[in-house]
């Protein structure tokens, strides 16, 4: 294989399609419309036969509902091109759509083509692909299955590891599939999670969904799905990640109905809870143990991934690597049938992630986190106790907790401008830098560090120039504040290009500051401080004592919201800090309070290089011993 060839994996899942390409030791996720996937279906036009992919197949359908294919590759299973030439044809059209976008980013053609499909094919099926692929001037493509994909992710030891669980939730019901790693990934089992008479997750949830829009009518759960009623399920249920309630615009209504986390839970539990007996079968449909189980990937698209993630580990197999998104699997797939043409897995050293121009929105953490620190520092300084003598300036008071946190969140702001410098761009030359993700996350977290530890001197000496008087004080508070950051924001340069490249896209969103959070418990030492100086707003409104309570329980719901990721957790904090600060504070305790937050704040930058460190070294013993704290 030529060094400069350009090797294109493709997976062609049920509802989305990703693509990895790589081409002289450099790896990508293929982009579509900026994006790293785009929808697998297929409107076939019913007069001419010509195929629109992608979004422009969508669009097409809304007109047309019977000319799309919602899933060709497993029309193409079960239907030759005599029977009917569409699913063949649309086979063809997104295999060229990929083929296309890559060879536009790679400046070359695709020379040799790995596809996934979902589960293993039999002689004729495979020879219907091939015949699809060479249709849409491809390559002959090898041929892997997605649970064995999966099984050869990059965040598996696969020298060490041999037989692989792999659960996939899909659109109906979960699925599990035993490997055997170093029998090149052959499946020795594979069973449906399924209750006994139960529908499917999105019958359940399109169900439950139909109901509401029937002002309260009784769930009808035995309806068929139509393909638009799935895909907007479908949507629902990747929103449901980020928001706890998403609306659902059912075919033929006008208004949407609502559906939350809690009506995927029992969409999927019940399944869930099958996983036992389940694994039971596949082990010994596979004649292993479930001691022989090494290793486990759950393949999840959803937000069922965390109850699907504790139904594994409950069922006493390992944690599982999470594959949150199509084109990780598709790095499996090219890892599997050695199309990667690096000796080891790819890393962002070796990966360039896609860039797209810096807009306002990107920039949101970032400007959120300067106006925060800025108004807190002015207020620091404006109100700020100056005793003189004859005009003559003899002592100042001023909270040095305040300046302290101020310091803090604008060397966060720096760490959050660099979590940005991989994906964006500020002019276009930028979008063709030949840069590797990993340089460009090594010199944006180097210079992140000595930017937070510049702008914290300048609190510190701005904050004396500002009253009139230099202590050192000043300047200590601000810096030993802002040290600890520099030196997480150092740690993540230099170790952040060995993080796999399959797993760059979940790292990146982990490290973005909880910018709201910080904000929260910026507004609530401004509100204390303003309450004990009568100033604005208390200088106005008056009620020193009501605004100091809320301030305080905005710093006690920060410090919670900063602490900890996990939702319960957060609340269970919450609870006791909120009525606990509010209770609490006064003028001799609010710097506590404030120094605590800064403390939680210095934890969140710890966790984030620790973080760093366990993707890039998951074998180290140090971040093993992480992993498990």
């Amino acid at each position: 294989m030529a060094t400069q060839d350009l090797h294109l994996s493709v997976y062609l899942g049920p509802r989305w399609t990703a693509a990895v390409a790589s081409i002289g030791g450099r790896a990508w996720p293929v982009t579509f419309d900026g994006r790293t996937r785009m929808p697998s279906g297929v409107w076939i036009d019913p007069q001419s036969g010509s195929p629109s992919v992608a979004s422009a197949g969508l669009v097409a359908a809304t007109t047309d509902h019977e000319g799309y294919l919602p899933d060709p590759l497993a029309a193409l299973r079960t239907t030759s091109a005599q029977t009917d030439p569409r699913p063949a044809g649309a086979v063809s059209a997104v295999l060229a759509h990929v083929a296309n976008a890559a060879s536009v980013q790679a400046g070359t053609a695709v020379v040799t083509l790995t596809v996934t499909t979902p589960q293993p094919w039999g002689p004729k099926s495979r020879q219907r692909l091939t015949e699809a692929a060479i249709a849409a001037g491809l390559p002959e493509p090898a041929i892997v299955t997605a649970a064995a994909a999966a099984a050869a992710s990059p965040g598996l030891d696969l020298q060490r590891e041999r037989f692989v669980l792999v659960c996939t939730i899909d659109h109906d019901y979960p699925r599990i599939a035993v490997l055997d790693a170093a029998g090149q990934y052959t499946q020795l089992a594979a069973v449906t999670v399924r209750a006994p008479d139960t529908p499917g997750i999105d019958q359940t949830l399109a169900a439950l969904a139909r109901g509401r829009a029937g002002s309260g009518a009784a769930p009808d759960f035995e309806q068929e799905l139509d393909w638009p009623t799935s895909a907007e399920i479908d949507q629902a249920r990747s929103a449901l990640i980020s928001a706890p309630r998403t609306p659902v615009l059912l075919p033929g209504s006008t208004e949407p109905v609502v559906i939350d986390l809690a009506d995927l839970e029992k969409a999927a539990q019940p399944h869930l809870d099958q996983l036992t007996p389940a694994l039971t079968q596949a082990l010994a449909d596979a004649d292993i143990d479930r001691a022989d189980i090494a290793a486990t990937v759950l393949v999840a698209y959803d937000a069922t991934a965390s109850a699907a993630r504790t139904a594994l580990t409950d069922a006493g197999l390992p944690a599982p690597v999470v594959l949150a998104r199509p084109d990780e699997v598709a790095w499996g797939a090219a890892h599997l049938t050695g199309t990667m043409h690096t000796a080891t897995a790819p890393t962002a050293a070796t990966t360039r992630l896609p860039r797209t121009r810096l807009t306002i929105g990107s920039l949101t953490t970032v400007a959120v986190l300067a106006v925060a620190s800025a108004i807190l520092l002015l207020q620091t300084v404006t109100t700020a106790d100056v005793s003189t003598i004859a005009a003559r300036i003899v002592g100042v008071r001023l909270p040095v907790a305040n300046l302290a946190l101020a310091a803090a969140i604008a060397a966060t702001a720096a760490v959050a401008a660099a979590q940005l410098a991989p994906t964006t761009w500020l002019s276009p030359q930028g979008a063709n830098d030949p840069a590797s993700t990993g340089y460009l996350l090594r010199r944006s977290y180097l210079a992140a560090a000595a930017a937070g530890l510049a702008l914290a001197g300048l609190w510190g000496l701005g904050a004396g120039v500002g009253v009139g008087w230099i202590d050192r004080q000043y300047l200590r508070w601000a810096v030993t504040a802002a040290i600890p950051i520099a030196a997480c924001a150092a740690v993540i340069a230099v170790v952040s290009p060995r993080i796999p490249a399959a797993r760059l896209g979940s790292w990146l969103s982990r490290m973005r500051p909880p910018a709201w959070a910080i904000a929260a418990a910026a507004a609530g030492a401004y509100l204390v401080q303003s309450a004990y100086t009568l100033t604005f707003p208390t200088g106005l409104i008056g009620l020193p004592g009501l605004t100091a309570a809320i301030g305080a329980a905005m710093l006690g719901a920060a410090t919670a919201a900063t602490a900890t990721r996990h939702l319960g957790i957060r609340i269970a904090i919450c609870l006791i800090l909120v009525p606990g600060y509010a209770l609490v504070v006064d003028v001799s305790t609010i710097g506590y309070l404030t120094a605590t937050y800064v403390a939680a704040l210095l934890w969140w930058h710890l966790a984030a290089a620790a973080r760093t460190l366990c993707e890039a070294a998951p074998d180290h013993p140090f971040t093993r011993w992480l992993a498990r704290s």
